[in-house]
């Protein structure tokens, strides 16, 4: 079977657009949208507090990946457990997991996330 192409990379340039002003606004002093901390610019992938760009509405439920009103900056653990889930699911599931150390999260891999601390269905 065919793979499903990302719908956030369709449109290249547009993306690479926002993601660029969402790190200006991170370097402006813009926090993660989803837990209210300081992003990190250094920090790179696969660190769970690197930066990533979160849809708000998520790509799976109707939103709009190039949508400046729809995205947001967060921590790439952060943005992991919220999923495609809402805002107000992913405040009440911070208070149940210990936030990662030094630990790297691959959510390529979910094995990698140990089962005690997995969210949903994998």
């Amino acid at each position: 079977t065919a793979r499903k192409p990302n719908i956030r990379r369709q449109n290249g340039t547009r993306r690479n657009q926002l993601v660029a002003r969402h790190k200006a606004a991170v370097k402006s002093g813009r926090t993660c949208g989803i837990c209210g901390k300081p992003i990190d610019l250094q920090r790179k992938y696969p660190d769970p507090w690197s930066f990533v760009v979160d849809e708000i509405i998520p790509i799976a439920r109707g939103g709009n990946p190039y949508s400046w009103a729809n995205t947001e900056p967060a921590h790439r653990w952060c943005n992991t457990i919220k999923g495609t889930h809402t805002l107000e699911w992913a405040n009440t599931k911070f208070d149940d997991h210990e936030r990662p150390t030094g630990a790297t999260i691959k959510t390529a891999d979910r094995r990698a996330v140990p089962k005690n601390k997995r969210i949903g269905r994998y």
